[in-house]
C-alpha cells in the first residue's frame, strides 16, 4: 500500500515543511513528487529562478520519487533550455511536454528521461482527443498526466502516474466526494446530513474511523481540521490505492504547504494502512 504525494517547491520550502517531508520519506511506502511551482508563480506574476530551484534540490536531504523540470509557461523553447541546463548540471528532472509542441520534442525528452510529464490537459478544448493521440505516439513509454485524471482514460491507457487536487474542493464547495470502494464515489452536500443519510454512507464514514454525526454541525465542515476535509482526503487516498492495485497507475495527491493538509494526508494514510508514519 503506497502513499503518493505531490507538493510544489515554493510550498515545500516554507517553515519546517522540508523537515516534515524528510521524515515522511524514511518510510519505503511513501512516494514524493516535487513540482517546480512554475505555473502557480506565473499566475501570480512571479518568477522562479533555476539557480534557486537547484540550490533547493541540493539541500533537500532526501531522494524524491521524482521532481519536475522548471518549465517556462507559454515558452516551449525556454522550457527546453531550462531542461538542458539541468542535464548539464547533473540533475535529472522529469521534463514536461506541453500541448501544442511538435511530438518530436516528446521523443527528444525520452532520449534522456524514462518518464515525461504531459501538460496542457486541464480544462482545455479537445483535451480528450489530444490525450488519445499523444498516447498512440507514446507507445507504452512512461508518462505523467499533469492534473488529468479521467478514470476511463487512466483505465484504458494506464499512464505511469497522474496527479489530483480534487479532494481540496470540499473546502471550497462544502461538498465531499465520498469514496465507497470499487471505483465508486458519491457526492455529498452539507444538507444531506440534516436528515439521516443512507446507511451505506454512514457505514463508509465509520469505516474510515470518523463520526458521521459531526457532519450535522458547522464545525464538521468549517473547522481547520473538519471531518469533511478529512473524509475528502481519505477518500482520495483510498481511491488512489485501489486504482493502483487494479491498473498500476500511481495517483499522486496534490497538497499545499499548509500543515493541516499534510496532517489530513498522513492521518488518512495511517487510518487506511494501520501503520504509523515518521513524524
Amino acid at each position: 500500500m503506497n502513499f503518493n504525494l505531490l507538493i510544489a517547491y515554493p510550498y515545500l520550502k516554507v517553515g519546517k515543511m522540508v523537515d516534515r517531508f524528510r521524515r515522511l520519506s524514511q518510510d519505503p511506502q511513501v512516494r514524493i513528487y516535487i513540482d517546480s511551482g512554475a505555473f502557480t508563480a506565473w499566475r501570480g506574476g512571479k518568477q522562479i529562478l533555476i539557480d534557486d530551484y537547484c540550490r533547493f534540490l541540493d539541500g533537500l536531504g532526501f531522494q524524491p520519487h521524482g521532481y519536475f523540470t522548471l518549465d517556462k509557461i507559454g515558452d516551449p523553447h525556454g522550457s527546453m533550455e531550462n531542461y538542458q541546463t539541468f542535464l548539464r548540471r547533473g540533475y535529472k528532472p522529469i521534463p514536461i511536454f506541453t500541448r501544442g509542441e511538435d511530438p518530436s520534442v516528446l521523443d527528444d525528452y525520452f532520449k534522456t528521461s524514462e518518464i515525461v510529464g504531459i501538460g496542457g490537459l486541464v480544462k482545455t478544448k479537445g483535451n480528450f482527443g489530444f490525450v488519445k493521440g499523444i498516447q498512440r505516439h507514446v507507445k507504452g513509454r512512461k508518462v505523467h498526466w499533469l492534473g488529468f485524471t479521467s478514470p476511463g482514460f487512466i483505465a484504458t491507457y494506464k499512464p505511469y502516474s497522474v496527479d489530483s487536487a480534487s479532494w481540496a474542493s470540499s473546502a471550497i464547495s462544502a461538498a465531499i466526494n465520498l469514496y465507497l470502494g470499487r471505483g465508486e464515489f458519491q457526492r455529498l452536500l452539507k444538507e444531506d446530513f440534516m436528515k439521516k443519510p443512507d446507511e451505506r454512507i454512514i457505514s463508509r464514514i465509520r469505516h474510515y474511523g470518523l463520526d458521521p454525526m459531526e457532519l450535522r454541525t458547522e464545525r464538521g465542515w468549517n473547522h481547520a481540521y473538519s471531518v469533511s476535509r478529512k473524509l475528502a482526503m481519505i477518500s482520495q487516498l483510498n481511491y488512489a490505492i485501489d486504482f493502483e492495485r487494479k491498473y498500476g497507475t500511481k495517483i499522486f495527491t496534490v497538497i499545499s504547504g499548509a500543515e493541516d493538509q499534510v496532517n489530513y494526508a498522513t492521518d488518512g494514510y495511517e487510518r487506511l494502512s494501520g501503520t504509523k508514519l515518521p513524524r
